[in-house]
């Protein structure tokens, strides 16, 4: 495969995948609490969000990016850096 037509492995971009599953009731105070969730996401890492019955302010198949606080809490925005998105 080639990536900005040039077929050298340095050049392609870097993705990784994980699923990380996490409770509704792990939203408080607009941030999402994936402390039992087994995850290491760092700030400002992109994510795509899915489920079944979507938290309010949060949309199926949106990438939002992570802002990450103390003890594996995170806030969401549209944008990396960007303003958090009150998450209910």
């Amino acid at each position: 495969m080639l990536w900005n037509k040039n077929a050298d492995a340095k050049s392609m971009p870097k993705w990784y995948a994980r699923n990380c599953m996490f409770d509704g009731m792990a939203v408080a105070d607009g941030m999402i609490d994936l402390s039992q969730a087994n995850t290491q996401f760092a700030d400002g890492d992109a994510v795509m969000y899915f489920s079944d019955a979507p938290l309010t302010g949060l949309t199926n198949g949106q990438v939002y990016y992570l802002k990450r606080h103390p003890n594996f809490k995170y806030e969401v925005s549209l944008t990396r850096g960007g303003e958090a998105i009150a998450v209910e």
